[in-house]
Formats: structure tokens, C-alpha cells, sequence
């Protein structure tokens, strides 16, 4: 009797959080393949005990193919353990996919035998059905590959459009291990806990694939171009409720759904009253989305609210609608951003806001322009300060190469939570939580006395009371205001958010 050979499916990321990879493992496992997922959260790049570990793991179930998913910060950590599995499993191929391969194809077949562009689903099965027939895999679309040193793309593979078809996954899913403490152990619930997101209380979903908008610093961009369309592919409601009713019933923990659409809310308000509805009467659980500004409205929030909108995030990226639009090529401004604001405020939201500074094409006074705007949003609210990274494929990197190359960092290794430590971004984080005479008063300074003893001094002191006072109650507040303004609820949600929400502020001091 012939023994079925599994597909080994790796995850480097930090946390379990991989609705992507998850999907290609339950689609196998429909498909009749056997399927393992394995997660490395803790795994480095060096020749250690883990790297053993996963080595021998790997080693013993002898591979069909291993297929590893990964962004640009994973790329260090994904050759080093390709290089160590081709020392072991000369013969098994291993293939990358996710956004790195997808933007940097030729630089990741230094390492891995296959690359899969762009949205993998359909070459994943593909691969997998000729290598169990022993068969040629060089024809199978969004494959790419090496020939004589020469890249070798083929064709895309037609974007998913009924995403209905696609497998929902599992809050814990079948056939998952983890790497913990040295061992590669099967993924149960205690270890879910240990190393989930939010403690595995949060459960992630997608209710569309596709992004109204394409920034030029966003994948999103690389993905318009190579398919040549920005269209959304919405799931249906009965689809999305189907898979959160299991999801809830089949785990008691789960306390938070978290919708990572793009943009939730870019669909109608017949949709997405019929998604409230149903939501409201068959899951019943807090969730938080994601939106642009300029799609918001009075109606969609207030339906969103009644359904359990617990959290709302939006971007404002740049106060400079001259930014927004000419470099980052979005289309809302300013002015939009704050209305849209007003609305999530009146209707008792718990908000996070985010901005993108460290961006070689913006002034000193436009970086002005962000901390006004956010001194003029309601309070109380987060805000994530990101430090611009070029990725390759994106317009925006593009440009900088052309105009400012010596902007380019190594975007292999950055990590965008860590911005530049500049008045001004100091300034543009203080902004969302300070008050508006304080705030009026720093800017003043900096403006005409940016070097003064007085405007350092005074920043540093209002520095030192946003850590040890302003943030931390403003996180309470948030936590407060998402679980209805409840302090019972609000006291059992803190240790949920604890992990998080203490890994960014750190990053951010």
C-alpha cells in the first residue's frame, strides 16, 4: 500500500494569525491531500536547537512539497530554514508564496525551487496533484522558477472570484503543530493561547478580498498592476455568518471578531444592513473593522453599531491632502478623515487612527498639517504611527528610486512601528493624546523656536506624562468604551489587549 505523502505548509510569522495560509491548508485537506500546518513563531535564522527541531519534524513525515508563506521581515528567517530543509530533503521542493515572492520573485529563487505570484490557491493545487503523479510542474500558472540561471514566470492564474468556494478555516485548525521551547508539538488549545493573537480571544475573517483603493505604497498597488483590476469579491452574508457561528460555537474563548478587510465598509447599505442583520441574531459577539475615509456613514455606522461595532480603525496617513494625493494617491483628505472621525466619536466607537511619517517627499510643514489633524479629532483615540517602508513592485518605491534612492531602507529587516525619534513625530503621536492648549503651545514653540530650551524642555515633560499618564488612560478608555461601557467587561478584557497593545507602545516610546 502506498503511504500519502503530506504537503508541509510553514508559517514565520510571530503570532497564528494566517487566514492566507490556513485556507491553502484546509483546501488541500478537501482536495484529498494530507495537509500540515506548522508554526515557527520563535524560530531565528540560526543553526540552533529549534532550527534542529524543525529540521527533523519536516525530516520525518517526508514531504510531498513544503510550501513556505512570508512577508519581506521573514525573508532573513525563510532562506535560512529553506537552506537547512535542502540539506536534509535535497530531493523535496520547497516553494514560497505570499506578497515578498510575489514582489521579489528572482531574489527568493536564491533560495526556494518555486515561487507562487500573487494569490496561491489555485497553484498550490495544481502543484500538488502533478508532483503526486510525478509528473512536470513547469506549466503551472503563477508558478515561477529558474530555467539556466533565467527567471521563468507563467502566467497568472485568474484571480479567485467566487471566494464563497473557498474553505473556511478553523480557530484551531486540524493537523496544526507549533514550535515551543525547543519541540515541535501539536497545536492545542493551551498553546493557541500562548501564542494566538490576543491570546487566541480575537477570531480573524475576511469578508472580501480587493481594495477600493491602490496607495502607491501599499501591496495593494503590486496587486492592481500584475491582475490589471482593483475590483472587490465580497463573500455572501449567509457565507461569512456560516463561518463565524461555527467558529463561536466550536470555541468558547473566542470574544472579539476581527474583520481584516481592507475596507469593510466599500459596499452597499443593502448589504450591509443584510449582514448586520443576520450577524446580530446568529453570532452576537463584538468586532471591529476597518475603513477608508469617505465611505462612512451615518446610516452604515449606525447599523454597524446596533450589529456590536466594537473598534473601528481608518487611516489618515498624511494631514496634506497635496501628500495624500500626489505621493500616496489616495483620494480622501483631510477634511474627510475629520468627518468621518466626528461620526465614529458621536456614535461611542473606540477609534484607531493611523499615520505614516519618516516619508522622504513631505516638509516639515505638511508633517504640521498631520499633528493639527490630529489634534482636531475627537478624543478619546489610538493612533499607530508608522514609518514609511518602499517595498519593490509598488509605485511609490518606484519614485524613490528614481528621486531620493538614498531614502531606501533595507525593508527586509525595518520594522514600521518603529519610526524615527524626531520632534515632529513625537509631536504627531502626542497630538492624539494631549490636549489642545498643550498641544497649541508646542507647536507654537517649535515653529518659532524649534531649538529653544523652552520648547525642549516642555516636550520632554509632556513626553514623560503621555507615557506614565495620558496613553495608558487612554488605552482604558478604549477598552472601556469597546465593551459597552461596562467596568466589569472592562476589567476581564484588559489582560486580552495587555500583550498587544504593550508590544507597540514599547516600539513607539
Amino acid at each position: 500500500m502506498t503511504v500519502e505523502k503530506p504537503v508541509v505548509l510553514i508559517s514565520l510569522q510571530r503570532d497564528l494569525d494566517t487566514i492566507g495560509l490556513k485556507t491553502l491548508h484546509m483546501l488541500l485537506l478537501r482536495q484529498g491531500f494530507e495537509s500540515l500546518l506548522l508554526y515557527l513563531p520563535d524560530l531565528g535564522a540560526a543553526e540552533d536547537a529549534r532550527m534542529l527541531a524543525v529540521c527533523d519534524f519536516v525530516r520525518s513525515r517526508s514531504p510531498l512539497f513544503v510550501g513556505i508563506g512570508l512577508m519581506s521581515v521573514e525573508y532573513a528567517r525563510a532562506a535560512a530554514l529553506t537552506d537547512h530543509l535542502k540539506h536534509v530533503l535535497p530531493t523535496v521542493p520547497v516553494v514560497w508564496g505570499g506578497m515578498h515572492p510575489t514582489i521579489a520573485p528572482e531574489e527568493c529563487l536564491a533560495h526556494a525551487d518555486y515561487v507562487c505570484a500573487g494569490e496561491s490557491e489555485t497553484a498550490v493545487v495544481a502543484l500538488a496533484e502533478i508532483l503526486r503523479r510525478g509528473g512536470d510542474v513547469s506549466c503551472v500558472s503563477s508558478l515561477c522558477f529558474l530555467r539556466d540561471g533565467v527567471l521563468i514566470a507563467n502566467p497568472l492564474a485568474p484571480l479567485v472570484e467566487d471566494v464563497d468556494a473557498l474553505p473556511v478555516c478553523d480557530h484551531l485548525p486540524v493537523n496544526a503543530h507549533v514550535l515551543h521551547k525547543n519541540r515541535v508539538l501539536p497545536l492545542d488549545r493551551t498553546l493557541l493561547r500562548k501564542y494566538a493573537r490576543w491570546s487566541g480571544a480575537v477570531y480573524s475573517i475576511m469578508g472580501s478580498r480587493g481594495c477600493p483603493y491602490a496607495c502607491s505604497y501599499c501591496c495593494n498597488s503590486t496587486l492592481v498592476r500584475i491582475y490589471g483590476t482593483r475590483g472587490i469579491r465580497r463573500r455572501s452574508v449567509d457565507g461569512i455568518i456560516a463561518e463565524l457561528e461555527r467558529a463561536v460555537r466550536d470555541n468558547e474563548d473566542i470574544r472579539l471578531i476581527n474583520f481584516q478587510d481592507d475596507c469593510f465598509l466599500s459596499c452597499t447599505e443593502a448589504y450591509l444592513e443584510a449582514f448586520c442583520d443576520a450577524y446580530k441574531r446568529r453570532v452576537d459577539r463584538p468586532f471591529i473593522v476597518r475603513s477608508i475615509p469617505r465611505f462612512l456613514t451615518d446610516k452604515k455606522l449606525n447599523l454597524l453599531k446596533r450589529a456590536g461595532l466594537a473598534w473601528l480603525t481608518m487611516g489618515l496617513q498624511s494631514g496634506s491632502d497635496e501628500i495624500n494625493r500626489d505621493i500616496f494617491k489616495r483620494q480622501a483628505t483631510a477634511a474627510d478623515f475629520l468627518h468621518d472621525a466626528a461620526l465614529v466619536h458621536d456614535a461611542g466607537i473606540a477609534a484607531i487612527y493611523d499615520v505614516i511619517t519618516d516619508n522622504p517627499f513631505e516638509s516639515d510643514a505638511q508633517r504640521l498639517m498631520t499633528i493639527k489633524t490630529m489634534m482636531k479629532t475627537p478624543k478619546p483615540h489610538f493612533v499607530e504611527v508608522f514609518s514609511l517602508t518602499f517595498y519593490p513592485g509598488t509605485e511609490l518605491y518606484e519614485r524613490a528610486s528614481r528621486e531620493c534612492p538614498e531614502a531606501l531602507e533595507d525593508y527586509h529587516f525595518k520594522d514600521n512601528y518603529q519610526y524615527r525619534k524626531t520632534d515632529l513625530n513625537h509631536m504627531m503621536r502626542l497630538a492624539s493624546y494631549l490636549g489642545r492648549r498643550p498641544m497649541e503651545t508646542l507647536v507654537a514653540l517649535y515653529q518659532q523656536f524649534p531649538k529653544s530650551s523652552g520648547f525642549r524642555l516642555r516636550l520632554a515633560f509632556w513626553r514623560t506624562m503621555a507615557v506614565l499618564f495620558f496613553e495608558p488612560v487612554t488605552y482604558i478608555r478604549l477598552i472601556y468604551m469597546s465593551e459597552g461601557a461596562s467596568v466589569g467587561n472592562m476589567i476581564r478584557r484588559v489582560p486580552m489587549y495587555a500583550r498587544q497593545l504593550l508590544d507597540r507602545y514599547v516600539k513607539q516610546l
